[in-house]
């Protein structure tokens, strides 16, 4: 009963965590769209560099918070790929990460912690501990979603440890 409650007590953290650090995730569509747009905008400016991984990672995100998951995973995968090419190892990392955002959103726990466990090896390797954290808070809530709640309290236990 007590590993529940504490589960219960870091999903209540990890919502708000998000909430906050994310800066208006609950855009209403019209506000998301005109952010995709801009992105879009800044996109066909960009030249293959580390600028056009940011962006094509930024609409990973957007599209998945709007529930367009196929184009949320083309750019996702599209910014692993130059980030790979170009050797930009966070660029990398945060794709990982939105890949595994847009498969948790669809309820593809597997492929979301695929990539989160990606994610997080890099970002280890990087000394990212923000990233570090967030990855762990990721993969805290799949695992409480697929029920395994000893896995779930590591991982929030290994956030918080670096928050």
């Amino acid at each position: 009963m007590f590993k529940k409650l504490l589960l219960l007590f870091f999903v209540i953290q990890f919502i708000i965590s998000v909430l906050s650090a994310q800066n208006k995730i609950l855009d209403t569509s019209s506000v998301a769209s005109a952010k995709v747009d801009s992105l879009l905008t800044l996109l066909q400016k960009d030249k293959a560099d580390t600028t056009k991984i940011i962006h094509l990672n930024k609409l990973c995100r957007e599209y998945a918070t709007m529930g367009n998951y196929v184009a949320a995973l083309q750019n996702g995968n599209s910014a692993l790929q130059l980030a790979k090419q170009l050797n930009f190892q966070k660029g990398i990392a945060t794709a990982y990460n939105y890949i595994g955002v847009t498969y948790y959103m669809q309820s593809k726990y597997d492929k979301a912690l695929e990539n989160y466990t990606s994610s997080l090896k890099i970002r280890n390797e990087l000394g990212d501990k923000q990233g570090i954290a967030a990855s762990h808070q990721n993969m805290g809530l799949v695992y409480y979603y697929q029920g395994n709640y000893d896995k779930a309290l590591e991982n929030y236990t290994s956030s918080l440890k670096i928050w």
